[in-house]
């Protein structure tokens, strides 16, 4: 399973495998209303075992799963998915960088990797606080970031977008994204008020926008202000 979208001068972006489940999570996520976020749990052979999304935005979900608060992320919706189940050499696929709340799921969980495709400046360098506690440096996962390119973009700016709706971007965590990166907050913005947007499926919205997603910087990881 792949997606692909045109770029600049012929050029195509490809997104393949397990993450194209995240990302159509993701996109999911931010049609029906909630922060664009999706994740999916893989083997030790890369096939997904469970996908899920941020539901926060949503009034309910499925039996079992959080939706309609602010502790309904994906990647704690994709290991409720689970159950009591642990299985040993889990990683957890997800769009954007977790949250304190979900490094710490993923460490509860006894997932042995998490790969995120877009910094969140708000939460960068989150998992520096499982050092603080032996049981946790024991139990977290290795968290690390995976360069898609044009995709980690996408990943950046559209849930950006969804926070920029609802919070605005007064008081510390605005401020953060701005010191970051305030070229893709702008983007964000952009996208925040494309109100067709939501009713295209992930290709086309990604292709809609493909041109300026091309031409922005993603923030790295360790870029975020103090």
């Amino acid at each position: 399973m792949s997606v692909s979208v045109p770029l600049m001068d012929g050029v195509e972006s490809r997104l393949d495998g397990a993450w194209v489940a995240a990302f159509e999570q993701a996109w999911t996520s931010h049609r029906l209303g909630s922060i664009a976020v999706g994740a999916v749990l893989t083997d030790s052979d890369g096939a997904v075992v469970a996908a899920d999304r941020n539901r926060a935005g949503e009034p309910e979900g499925p039996p079992g799963l959080l939706a309609g608060n602010r502790l309904a992320h994906a990647e704690v919706n994709v290991i409720a998915r689970l159950g009591q189940a642990h299985p040993e050499g889990m990683s957890l696929l997800t769009t954007l960088q977790p949250c304190v709340l979900c490094a710490g799921a993923c460490s509860y969980a006894r997932v042995a990797r998490v790969e995120y495709a877009g910094v969140d400046a708000a939460w960068d360098g989150v998992e520096q606080l499982h050092q603080a506690s032996p049981v946790l440096v024991e139990r977290a996962p290795a968290i690390s970031w995976r360069d898609l390119g044009f995709w980690s973009a996408w990943a950046e700016a559209v849930p950006l977008s969804g926070v920029i709706r609802r919070y605005g971007l007064d008081g510390r965590v605005g401020r953060t994204y701005l010191a970051a990166n305030a070229a893709m907050v702008d983007l964000a913005t952009q996208i925040a008020g494309d109100e067709a947007l939501p009713r295209l499926d992930l290709e086309a919205a990604v292709a809609r926008w493909a041109e300026r997603l091309a031409r922005v910087a993603v923030t790295m990881p360790g870029e975020s202000a103090p």
